[in-house]
Parts: C-alpha cells; structure tokens; sequence
C-alpha cells in the first residue's frame, strides 16, 4: 500500500502502543513514535518509521520532532508509571510552564495541559481508535455466560466506587468481593491492583461462578483521547490468576487490546465478560 501521511504517536508503556504502531503502518501510515525511556517497549521500533527516545517532561522535544516529520495528528497510547514522574523527569521549559498554569497536579490535568500544548502548535490530538478502529467496545455479553447474581452485586457496588474514584482522578480500576470494595487502583496500575486483590481474597488460581468482580472505567469529565481504560489477554491472564471471575466495561469508553484472542481467553477461564452503560 502506497504510504498516506504521517501520524504520531506518543507512547508509554503496555501493549496498545505496539499495536496501535503495528496497525497504522498496516494501514499504510508512517509512524512517528516518541518513545519514553524507562517505559516504553522497545519493539515498538519495529513498526516506527521513525522512533524518537525521550525523557518524561521532554515536551519541546516531542513537538520538535512531530514538526520536522510534518506530523499533523498525534495520539497519546500507554501510561506512564507515577516513580517515573518523581524520578526519572527531565522538566524542559515548555514542561515546567505547562505544570505552572495548571490548578493541579492530577493525571488528567497534566495529559490535557500537554495535549493542549501541542494543539498549539498545529498538531491535533486525536483518539487512537480513529486507527484502532476495532479495539473500541461495544455494549453486550462478550462471553459465553453472564454475570451471577453476587457478580452483578459485587459489581454494583464496584462500578459506583469506581465513578468516585474517578472524581479524585485516582484511578479507574475498582475490585469487590462478598459486597465489599477490596481493591482500588491508584498509581500502581491495574495488574497490580488485580494481584493485590487477589492476595486480600486468597482465590488464586480458583475461578468461581461468584467471586471476585471488577470494573474499569473512564473517570469523570475524562478527555476519551487520552488514558482510555484497556484490557488485554495479559489481563485476563492476570485475572485468573488472582481469582477474578466477572469484568464490567462501559459502553464505547474502553479499548482491548486483541478482541479475539481476549475474549477467548476470558471464556476458557470462565469469566464473564461485559460492556454496559450503566450497573
């Protein structure tokens, strides 16, 4: 396929940047990928055109080089690990002005003041399932069984800590067993919020029609360009592992990573799988 224009993607960790890189080079885009050290995979440089390596808060360097590629969209895919803002940060000019004006220090503040940054200068952010068309959920049973009448409970009681947490901008990952809020992401991660889970219950490796439930969802106000709730084989994996047996999506705000192979693998561990608008 004839190459079309270039699109940028700047990438944090996980494995949607590999495959939102692998698709757009499918589609016949050049990729331009900025890169964070200590974050991103290095296979992504597979499926770059061009590949740029930068340090968190190097913002005047990814502006530079979307501008010399003649990039004019960009996505934002993969997070970025909290240790890695309190340690590992190389604060430009740009980055500590950008952190100056905004009223907090919140993730969805700090993504929008740089999406805005680079808006300004003639790059539009846009939603990466404008590429990765097919990762978008759609409402419905994934999975061949339905939620348990106590997963539908547990998950009640998930899906409204969830939307609380996200109003504190906290996280977006919420774990209820017995009608009682285990877990709660905050700046670990969702597979560590799993696991911790996990070992709070004590079900590893014991899928039950009635155990463990989980929600993840955008968190209020959210900017669905940015840090979109995803899930993939890996957590399902992870899932299984920990003992959790049902996971709730909201319709339209979540992307999977390998639909296909997510789904089947949710179904040979027996959990549910399903994407609503509301519990």
């Amino acid at each position: 396929m004839q190459s079309k224009k270039a699109i940028g993607l700047i990438a944090g960790n996980g494995f949607f940047p590999i495959e939102f890189a692998k698709t757009a080079k499918e589609k016949g885009y050049e990729v331009i990928v900025l890169a964070h050290l200590n974050e991103t995979n290095a296979d992504i440089k597979k499926y770059a055109t061009f590949c740029k390596w930068v340090y968190v808060g190097q913002i005047e360097k990814i502006i530079e080089t979307l501008k010399s590629k003649g990039v004019k969209e960009t996505v934002f895919l993969g997070g970025i690990k909290r240790p890695s803002w309190f340690g590992l940060m190389r604060l430009d000019k740009t980055a500590r002005k950008i952190i100056a004006n905004l009223k907090n220090k919140k993730d969805d503040a700090v993504l929008r003041g740089i999406a805005q940054e680079i808006e300004s200068q003639g790059i539009k952010v846009i939603a990466p399932e404008e590429i990765l068309d097919s990762s978008i959920v759609k409402e419905g049973l994934l999975t061949k069984r339905d939620f348990t009448e106590k997963e539908k409970n547990n998950l009640k009681l998930a899906w409204e800590a969830a939307l609380k947490l996200g109003e504190v901008d906290a996280g977006q990952t919420v774990l209820a067993y017995d009608e009682l809020v285990i877990a709660i992401e905050a700046q670990e991660g969702t597979d560590a919020t799993i696991e911790r889970a996990g070992e709070l219950t004590k079900i590893k490796s014991n899928v039950k029609q009635d155990g463990l439930a989980m929600v993840k969802l955008c968190k209020v106000n959210q900017d669905k360009r940015l840090d979109l709730p995803a899930i993939g084989p890996n957590t399902i994996q992870n899932m299984k592992k920990a003992g959790v047996t049902a996971l709730a999506l909201k319709t339209d705000s979540a992307l999977m990573l390998m639909p296909e192979i997510t789904i089947s693998e949710a179904n040979s561990f027996g959990i549910a799988l399903k994407v609503v608008n509301e519990l």
